[in-house]
């Protein structure tokens, strides 16, 4: 029996995933239900751009016939990579729907044009079993499919990318999450498509070089919602919505963890989190660790609610638990 749940908001910040309630829908593999999950902006501020892709007419068939590619993250350095003879025929390079800033880590095929079927794995994957069907920007678009479990990857982004998790389901007890693959660079070198491309650094995405925009704020720096930093931010309603702290976004595992180490606050050296929640908060365990390789953010590690110092207002970070320890993290 399969628990579908949906992650009620998943990317707040740029490539950072929110502890948002997690709604459970217990299902069949087959059933379905008409609550579809929310996805969140995976791109953001500093001049980047999020997930969809711009759209070119010209590339989608109206009434498409033939089988599907299964194209969908295969590395691609042109359109012709990702195109199958006697399929649909609307696959294609990333660097296709992206104009001059790469965005991926590595170039990926992706398809301009998808639609969530039913509240279940199988509704939202698309180009076969290959996409993730992303709703982020309205329009859908199937980006390269990714799965993992509390220890290991289970469908593995090709190249240098990195799995956003954006839903999960329990298979007996055993939660997998599963998602769409993104860019999450650290440095200019993880940007290996077109030549030339640089790291932009608020969103952890690769663009040209006369798109970059340097940071103005460094991690742990206060900030506002449009300064050139990955800013975290209060939102709600109140008149410091727009007000946060500044992050970046990092691939968990032992290169994140010690890219985040160059920022220490309260005695504590950050380290690379992707926020997976450990229970749905009424006696169900979801995830118990976490993989290596998924696009996360930098964060302090806390052992107690004293040793989160940062505030906007009168609302102060809070030593949250994530499946890989505690972190100081603004509530939600």
């Amino acid at each position: 029996m399969k628990n579908f749940f949906v992650l009620a908001s998943v990317v707040v910040i740029p490539g950072a995933l929110a502890f948002g309630a997690v709604a459970g829908c217990s299902s069949s593999d087959d059933a379905t239900t008409d609550t579809t999950g929310t996805n969140g902006d995976a791109g953001g501020d500093g001049g980047s751009k999020d997930a969809t892709p711009d759209t070119k007419p010209n590339r989608v068939d109206p009434t498409p016939t033939g089988q599907e590619e299964g194209t969908v993250g295969k590395v691609c350095s042109a359109d012709s990579d990702c195109e199958v003879a006697g399929s649909v025929g609307d696959n294609s390079c990333s660097t296709s729907s992206y104009p001059e800033d790469d965005t991926f880590n590595t170039p990926v095929c992706i398809q301009a044009g998808c639609t969530v079927t039913a509240n279940t794995l199988a509704g939202y994957q698309c180009d076969g079993t290959a996409g993730y069907c992303y709703t982020g920007g309205g329009s859908g678009t199937c980006l390269p499919f990714c799965s993992f479990d509390s220890t290991s990857m289970k469908s593995t982004c090709q190249g240098n990318n990195h799995c956003v998790l954006a839903n999960a389901y329990s298979n007996d007890g055993v939660i997998t999450g599963f998602g769409f693959c993104f860019g999450g660079c650290m440095k200019d070198a993880d940007c290996n498509g077109t030549p030339g491309q640089k790291c932009q650094l608020t969103t952890g995405t690769c663009v040209a070089q006369k798109n970059f925009i340097p940071l103005q704020k460094q991690p742990g720096d206060a900030c506002t919602a449009g300064d050139a930093c990955n800013c975290d931010t209060l939102g709600g309603s109140s008149a410091n919505k727009d007000k946060g702290i500044c992050r970046a976004v990092c691939t968990t595992g032992a290169e994140g963890d010690t890219f985040c180490g160059t920022t220490t606050t309260n005695g504590k050296a950050w380290t690379c989190t992707a926020g997976l929640p450990t229970s749905d908060g009424k006696g169900s365990t979801y995830f118990t660790g976490q993989p290596d390789g998924l696009r996360g953010i930098c964060a302090q590690p806390c052992e107690q609610e004293s040793d989160c110092t940062f505030a906007v207002g009168t609302i102060g970070q809070k030593c949250t638990e994530t499946s890989n320890g505690k972190y100081c993290l603004f509530p939600q």
